[in-house]
């Protein structure tokens, strides 16, 4: 078990046993450590772990701002952050959860069992691989392309990280000719 743990986590994918078999809340957990992914600046899929601490950490400011109605910054270990910082760490998370949902639901509507249609959906968007069987050779076309469409956008979070290489006058060009910003 501590194999298949660490290659959910890890993202590997790497399996020696049929998961299919594995009791449903064995799955749960395989399920949550594949959303949840790797470290930071690590190549394993999913949210990454460090998104997960953010979104616990920032919880009780979304709280204090809808309690107190009024606006005030958002410190994370003594750093001040910003909302642009905010949105991002909850961009990914956000719709990587809105896509699984969508993915289940059509996995569901074949006749897949809901921890089937969940873990088949999760491990696609965390490019993990791992499978309890129910992708197979006899999967419908239309799931497989789910699952495929699900792996591209895994790959959005690498667009963020190609930024440093575009260079700064391109995004001045940009910022400047963007219709909806002010010079």
């Amino acid at each position: 078990a501590f194999f298949h743990i660490a290659s959910a986590s890890s993202t590997t994918g790497s399996s020696f046993v049929n998961i299919g078999g594995f009791t449903e809340s064995m799955k749960m957990v395989m399920i949550f450590l594949m959303f949840v992914g790797g470290m930071s600046l690590s190549t394993a899929g999913g949210i990454k772990v460090f998104r997960l601490i953010f979104i616990f950490r920032i919880i009780p400011w979304v709280i204090r701002q809808f309690e107190t109605n009024k606006s005030e910054d958002i410190k994370v270990d003594g750093k001040k952050v910003n909302s642009g910082d905010i949105l991002v760490n909850l961009f990914i998370p956000i719709i990587f959860t809105i896509l699984v949902f969508v993915a289940v639901f059509a996995f569901v509507s074949k006749g897949y069992s809901l921890a089937d249609s969940v873990f088949e959906a999760t491990s696609a968007i965390s490019g993990t691989g791992l499978t309890t069987g129910a992708t197979n050779v006899d999967t419908p076309l239309e799931l497989k392309w789910m699952l495929v469409l699900l792996m591209i956008i895994r790959r959005i979070e690498i667009i963020k990280k190609l930024d440093p290489l575009v260079p700064a006058r391109i995004k001045t060009l940009q910022i400047k000719h963007s219709p909806n910003c002010q010079p």
